[in-house]
């Protein structure tokens, strides 16, 4: 989804009720550079979609030195940290208390 209206018209399909939101990537501007980076990688249509829904914890990976927490008054982001087992990719994510 390389086009700003279809990322709008996928992120409109979470439900406004939604209290724990994953995604892959993270929204715009929360934990969405790498370590020694400025440059912000998440989601700006994705960020507006968090804003209005308000989930209680969203949770997502894919900038993997960003690992952290960050509180909102409306949300929890956590950026989740991996513990991979069973060899080089492994079957899943644990989340950590860093």
């Amino acid at each position: 989804m390389s086009n700003p209206a279809d990322r709008r018209k996928h992120w409109r399909k979470i439900p406004d009720s939604t209290d724990i939101l994953v995604t892959h990537g993270p929204p715009y501007g929360v934990l969405d550079t790498a370590p020694g980076s400025t440059l912000h990688e998440g989601c700006p249509e994705l960020f507006e979609a968090v804003r209005l829904i308000e989930p209680r914890l969203h949770v997502f990976g894919h900038i993997h030195g960003a690992y952290g927490v960050v509180h909102t008054a409306d949300t929890i982001f956590r950026e989740r940290c991996t513990h991979w087992g069973g060899g080089r990719f492994g079957t899943g994510f644990q989340l950590c208390s860093n």
